[in-house]
């Protein structure tokens, strides 16, 4: 597991991309939605919902669209 807690990583990430086209900027925000948004005992700790949750369901269907 890496530890992203206490870390603003949507915030490095707009910094990141700005000048990266968008379909790499898309696949970028997936992956990162793979790994803050994890299965813990059933629940997304991030989002404190049962998992898989809308930002997961979300980043899959994005990441079926590549």
């Amino acid at each position: 597991m890496i530890p992203l807690q206490d870390k603003n990583i949507l915030g490095e990430c707009a910094a990141s991309t700005a000048d990266v086209p968008e379909p790499a900027t898309l696949y970028y925000l997936t992956v990162i939605a793979f790994l803050l948004h994890i299965d813990v005992d059933g629940s997304c700790p991030r989002c404190r919902e049962v998992w898989p949750c809308d930002h997961v369901r979300r980043a899959y269907r994005l990441r079926e669209g590549f």
